[in-house]
């Protein structure tokens, strides 16, 4: 089963919008502000359950075309976007979309590294970017992330990537119920886990759930990361949590 269908399953039962989301989207930025938002016409491509896009609208985004590609995804990030009349949602591919020099901004959250051909989907990406429009990737990275990969991602690739997702979802429990015990009762030193106590234990559960969920995963290294924008200006990189990259990079 592709990845993009696992998370068809994922966004059909976790898709609560938590107010705690919009400050773990706003990290997720990096450099860029609500303020740049405000106003933009913007492609987000990937959007699950249309979280990301939710904010951007309440932040003033002039106009928002959300896509991804499973039915049950749609359905749930257009009932996330119902009260937005200048939000459209569809269900395309991310390496079929036709947009050509259109948006004047395009962000990918999460997305990019659970794809086959990573470097394929961000050229589609740029090509839908307007000259001087701005791109923005967020993605695993191989620094910080010792663990996940020694120990997390070797369990995804030769184990829970083949389970039926409502099996995982279960077995997910297992993790889930001592991590969260964890983070309630000691103060862990890694900046991210100590953002996580705030979380409640269902969403602490669907992170761990979506690690364990996709099918792919790649996980970049800076370099790496600023590849997959060439072509783009002024490209830049931040590093978000000490575990993941947000790269940016401006078409000319």
């Amino acid at each position: 089963m592709a990845s993009e269908k696992r998370f068809g399953y994922e966004w059909s039962i976790y898709h609560e919008l938590n107010p705690l989301y919009e400050e773990q989207f706003k990290q997720w930025l990096g450099p860029i502000s609500p303020d740049f938002i405000a106003g933009k016409r913007i492609l987000d491509a990937g959007c699950g359950m249309g979280r990301n896009s939710y904010w951007c609208l309440k932040w003033g985004a002039g106009e928002i075309v959300a896509f991804d590609n499973d039915p049950r995804t749609v359905e749930q990030a257009r009932k996330t976007l119902s009260q937005f009349s200048n939000a459209k949602v569809e269900k395309d591919s991310i390496y079929g979309i036709s947009y050509e020099n259109e948006f004047d901004m395009v962000f990918s959250i999460g997305v990019v590294q659970l794809l086959e051909r990573p470097r394929e989907a961000v050229e589609r990406l740029i090509r839908a970017l307007k000259p001087g429009g701005t791109l923005l990737l967020w993605l695993y990275a191989r620094e910080g992330n010792d663990f996940v990969l020694k120990v997390i991602d070797p369990l995804r690739r030769h184990f829970t990537s083949k389970l039926p997702p409502r099996w995982l979802d279960y077995f997910t429990y297992l993790l889930s119920v001592p991590f969260y015990a964890y983070l309630k009762m000691f103060r862990p030193r890694s900046e991210y886990y100590q953002r996580l106590q705030a979380f409640p234990f269902r969403n602490i559960h669907l992170i761990l759930f979506d690690h364990l969920l996709p099918t792919v995963a790649w996980y970049f290294s800076k370099e790496e990361s600023l590849k997959l924008l060439d072509g783009l200006d002024q490209k830049s990189a931040f590093y978000v949590n000490k575990n993941s990259w947000t790269v940016t990079g401006v078409k000319s």
